[in-house]
């Protein structure tokens, strides 16, 4: 009858908690907020996914949490430690605060799945409310349990720089958490590792550099919610510059508040924009945040006022482990647990006395020092997530063999785009076996693995070595000219500096005496600290492959040999030889690498629907041929060439086929060159012309025009100047300016048979400022203002503008195409002409600019005149996608870039756009885009038939490239028809889960 009566009951809870309705949590504007604006712009914070379905399955059911008692409320604030590797007595006491303080949820350690999964079913049994199950998975189970492999460590995950692998390492993991029954990871691990000697965080951290750590923490959480899995960022406010263990000691961050909010809490804003389910607070002392010497965890100023109030973060709120030494020195058990929950946390994680603290708690209540809407709130929160990630039906068996595959194949494109190479003298890498002869050598305890990874990929003697050299080895050695030294060490452990200690050293300098040395260190970075100056300029090229794992000597073997190009950069700097961000490449690497639309998150099917329509408008003559290139989370899912050069149909467009960008030349030269300049406090765009530009008069009405209001079409200039008409209308000016061959005088080529004189530049600035301006102060698209930018630019650079953008941008980005006069560098035969221009030049344009004034000034315009295949102005609008960086580079700040291509007239109904970024029409009118993109997004559309737009929701990029105008700009159908944004809704429609945000 009693267990009746407790089935029963059982199930009415169950039945309440899954119907329960849920509480809408609005932060208030926090004493930081202002602050926070002043930094750079704060995006808000998307509530997690728990919350959002709690609010949209608001009901008339009974809420689970008025059904509770006090102390059954305050026991689900409460996460045990569990260990399924322990005896009955260990199991024994989870039973009694389970069943008799309703214990909220289990944290478990070590042991194996199959004991957990066991021990867990034995547990939730006897729970009155469904427990909820958390773990330490940060790069997999076997992180906490045995008989189970693992992947990487996130530090080498950060050598990637790729996201798109990151989350599926995530999403991995947080399957086997749902197989297992786990509805928590705590990870990841959010922390800029920007101290070398931090103890506990290191190789736990995706490295140093806030961008690519927001960035990948962001991939990485993703793949475990995409599971069902709640992710968590930890350690709030940032562990990653430490020098002391908190599970040891209470360590102190010393930093200001505008350092802690511009790098420490940069990712985990970027998680919070990002709509993660859980945050977990570190036990600091942060002096900037006014902890007064307690650890964070227990400060209301940092939970509540930094984390929930400032920051605007919703969801549920963890403790580190409450019996750490940096928390549990200060107060004893219970008032611990009182003074977390006062300070905001929601759950208790690792209590030291669960007795003693439900105790204390309800004590404090009944005193009045803590009011119990703090205890519902918390309690309400728990209850919601546990609805939304405790699967109804119990996980079927764990099966390791089926996780062991997959993770095979994973951390195989983990090490192969992780593997580093930091030193290449003389191009030594990658090696021929066929004529170099090397030799390898093994050093440590994994020799003979790493010498059988090296002899899979190449036929070449291998020698292991414990301890110093032998004389046999060195003998041995003495015909050989290169030698590849390999040696293994630890990632965390910093005793013998990671296991790069003075015996490999040693070796290592008697080697590199008298050979060409090619040395792998797989072992934690940091290591390479050690290594003598004098050595380092001896070695001739160094590999870096993080860890000592199988798969980190296979990728490096086949690296070092040529069979797979380098691609890993350094996540953290170790020294002036090697700063964040290095890493060399050999081999032939495409710009862009391609991947299957369903890997992230798009459909095959509906992307080809976009084949149909094209086809079906070059038969109508919209166009004669186009480029198609969309890029998700920095692969292209959709890379198609369509048509021909002309109606003709002899050429067809290829992948490396050049366009005439025409207006993608202001956001892709002239607005990088101005976000460069402005970043940099050399160029200030709340200043006018007069300030910049001495020869305009100061009774000029363009004087005074402000370059802000220019760049964004709002400063009455008008649309254009068609000049080369007055040259046709005017015989004495052409005859004055105008040769029909290239001679000194007349030395700048407008095209083939058409020569002008550089002081046509002066003429046409004069015909400028005769120009009157537009009465109204209102939105209106000019060319005009992009010539005295371009004057502008050059003079601060003192150089042309062509000039300044290549060196500063297309080169270090590794861009083959794109840039102005490409005649200069490569065949007619690469571009697709434009215009047949009849009216003006008298030829077929092709390779020369369409637009004529820019063509009067030499083919390099601040507003046309850029070349380009669809694969360069992809990369550059990643570029600016990812915030400034490009393949672990870093090219512009993100505060610019976001500035930049934010909107900012005071009426965006009025006027869309951002600083030379064009924008989203807001009211569902005509514009550049379909009406389903985010605001957020931005881009750029040309006369010529091109346009190119990024969108940061859904981490999209979209190139559309043509020749429209040929062979006549009369052809306006590809206008007409809509094609661009007809094409970008089907990119749209083809997103499987698009983002909410977007959406609303």
């Amino acid at each position: 009858m009693k267990s009746t009566t407790i089935t029963i009951q059982i199930t009415l809870l169950l039945l309440a908690f899954f119907t329960a309705k849920g509480i809408n949590i609005t932060p208030d504007n926090g004493p930081w907020a202002q602050h926070i604006a002043i930094k750079e712009q704060l995006v808000k914070p998307v509530p997690p996914s728990f919350l959002q379905d709690a609010k949209a399955a608001q009901t008339q059911e009974v809420d689970p949490i008025d059904t509770l008692t006090l102390k059954e409320k305050i026991g689900q604030l409460f996460m045990v430690s569990a260990y399924s590797n322990r005896d009955a007595v260990h199991e024994a006491a989870l039973s009694i605060a389970v069943e008799e303080y309703h214990i909220g949820g289990l944290i478990f350690f070590q042991g194996g799945p199959g004991r957990q999964q066991q021990m867990f079913e034995r547990l939730s049994a006897k729970a009155k409310i469904p427990l909820l199950v958390g773990m330490d998975a940060e790069w997999g189970l076997n992180m906490r349990l045995d008989s189970i492999s693992g992947f990487q460590r996130q530090m080498t995950l950060g050598a990637t720089l790729d996201p798109a692998l990151v989350q599926d390492v995530g999403a991995e993991i947080g399957r086997q958490c749902r197989e297992l029954g786990v509805h928590i990871n705590f990870a990841p691990v959010c922390d800029i590792n920007s101290n070398a000697n931090n103890p506990v965080i290191n190789s736990r951290s995706f490295g140093e550099d806030r961008f690519w750590v927001g960035k990948l923490s962001t991939a990485f959480a993703r793949g475990l919610e995409r599971e069902g899995v709640m992710a968590c960022a930890k350690h709030f406010p940032g562990h990653g510059d430490t020098d002391s263990d908190s599970h040891k000691t209470l360590p102190t961050v010393n930093h200001s508040l505008a350092r802690l909010d511009s790098l420490e809490l940069y990712p985990f804003k970027k998680l919070f924009e990002y709509g993660i389910g859980s945050v977990m607070v570190a036990h600091l002392n942060v002096p900037a945040m006014k902890t007064d010497g307690q650890p964070a965890t227990l400060v209301p100023n940092v939970v509540h006022n930094w984390l929930k109030d400032s920051l605007g973060f919703e969801g549920l709120v963890f403790t580190d482990a409450l019996n750490m030494r940096g928390v549990a020195d200060q107060f004893p058990p219970g008032t611990t647990d009182l003074m977390a929950l006062q300070a905001g946390a929601d759950v208790l994680l690792f209590p030291m006395d669960v007795p003693k603290a439900v105790e204390t708690i309800v004590e404090a209540v009944r005193s009045g020092k803590l009011k119990e809407e703090r205890i519902n709130e918390a309690c309400a929160k728990i209850l919601k997530a546990k609805k939304h990630f405790i699967q109804k039906d119990a996980p079927a068996p764990f099966n390791s063999q089926a996780a062991e595959l997959r993770m095979r194949q994973l951390r195989k494109k983990v090490a192969q785009a992780s593997v580093t190479l930091v030193k290449n003298e003389g191009d030594i890498l990658p090696l021929d076996p066929l004529k170099s002869s090397p030799v390898a050598i093994a050093l440590d305890k994994d020799a003979a693995i790493v010498n059988q990874a090296i002899r899979r990929v190449a036929q070449v003697k291998a020698y292991s070595v414990d301890g110093l050299i032998s004389p046999e080895i060195s003998r041995a050695l003495s015909q050989q000219k290169t030698v590849v030294v390999s040696a293994t060490g630890s990632v965390y452990k910093r005793s013998n500096n990671y296991g790069l200690d003075a015996a490999t050293l040693e070796n290592l300098q008697a080697i590199a005496n008298d050979h060409n040395v090619v040395f792998c260190w797989y072992g934690n970075p940091y290591a390479l600290k050690a290594i003598p100056n004098k050595l380092w300029q001896q070695l001739d090229a160094v590999v870096l492959g993080y860890q000592s794992m199988v798969d980190q000597y296979a990728a490096g073997a086949e690296a070092v040999f040529g069979e797979i190009p380098f691609k890993g950069k350094l996540p953290v700097s170790i020294n002036k030889y090697l700063p964040v961000g290095l890493g060399l490449s050999t081999g032939a690497q495409s710009l862009l690498e391609s991947v299957k639309p369903e890997w992230v998150g798009m459909s095959s099917a509906k992307l080809a629907e976009i084949d149909r329509y094209m086809e079906a408008q070059i038969a109508d003559k919209a166009t004669p041929g186009c480029r198609i290139l969309v890029l998700r989370n920095g692969k292209a899912v959709y890379n198609r060439s369509f048509g021909h050069y002309t109606y003709a149909k002899k050429v067809p467009v290829n992948e490396n086929t050049v366009y005439d960008l025409a207006s993608l030349t202001k956001v892709l030269s002239s607005a990088l060159a101005t976000m460069r300049l402005s970043e940099r406090g050399v160029l200030d765009i709340n200043k006018t012309l007069g300030d910049y530009l001495n020869y305009i008069p100061e009774e000029s009405p363009y004087h005074n025009l402000v370059l802000k209001d220019i760049m964004m079409h709002q400063a009455r200039l008008p649309g254009w100047i068609p000049f080369f008409k007055e040259f046709l209308e005017n015989d004495s000016l052409a005859e004055m300016y105008v040769s029909k061959n290239q001679t000194a005088d007349f030395p700048v080529e407008v095209c083939p048979g058409y020569y002008t004189k550089p002081e046509l530049k002066d003429w046409m600035w004069n015909r400028i400022l005769q120009e009157p301006l537009r009465s109204k102060t209102e939105y209106h698209y000019s060319d005009i203002g992009f010539y005295f930018l371009k004057e502008i630019i050059e003079a601060k650079v003192n150089m042309s503008l062509d000039r300044y953008v290549s060196s500063t941008f297309y080169q270090p980005m590794g861009l083959t195409a794109m840039g102005y006069l490409p005649l200069r560098r490569m065949r007619p035969e690469a571009i697709a002409p434009t215009e047949y221009d009849i009216a003006w030049r008298g030829t077929l344009i092709q390779g020369y600019v369409h637009d004529q004034g820019a063509a009067l000034l030499g083919g390099v315009g601040g507003h046309a005149g850029l070349f380009s295949n669809a694969a360069d102005v992809a990369a550059i609008m990643q570029m600016l996608l990812e915030g400034g960086v490009f393949k672990g580079k870093r090219y512009l700040d993100e505060q610019t870039v976001a500035y930049f291509t934010t909107s900012h007239a005071s009426d965006v109904n009025e006027n869309r756009r951002g600083i030379i970024f064009d924008k989203p029409v807001r009211d569902g009118g005509p514009g550049p885009t379909f009406d389903g993109v985010s605001f957020d997004s931005f881009g750029h559309s040309g006369f010529t038939g091109t346009l190119t737009w990024a969108d940061p929701t859904e981490d999209l990029v979209y190139v559309f490239l043509s020749n429209r105008v040929y062979p006549s700009s009369e052809n306006k159908k590809l206008i007409r028809n809509n094609v661009r944004s007809n094409i970008q809704k089907m990119i749209y429609e083809a997103i499987e889960k698009p983002n909410e945000a977007r959406l609303k």
